[in-house]
């Protein structure tokens, strides 16, 4: 019984082609994962800070702005483009 175990081994650590079918296995289970993550929902924040320097509306004084967007999507119905990419 140890003996066929070791075989089995040695097949798995020697034989090219099982490597190569145990790395496309690898390969397309992670693009399974990927595409159900589209199904999650998503969260961005995106942050954008300007500066403007003699600004003549403002008597020639300088302009400074921060901006926060803050993005929270749910995907509800994508007309099963997500489903196709499982």
């Amino acid at each position: 019984m140890g003996c066929s175990i070791d075989l089995v081994k040695k097949a798995w650590q020697n034989n090219p082609l099982l490597k190569h079918y145990y790395a496309n296995e690898k390969s397309a289970q992670s693009n399974i994962d990927i595409a159900k993550g589209n199904f999650l929902p998503s969260v961005s924040l995106e942050i954008s800070f300007t500066r403007e320097d003699n600004v003549d509306y403002l008597n020639y004084q300088d302009l400074q702005t921060t901006s926060y967007y803050f993005n929270f999507t749910v995907p509800i119905f994508q007309a099963g483009t997500e489903y196709a990419g499982l």
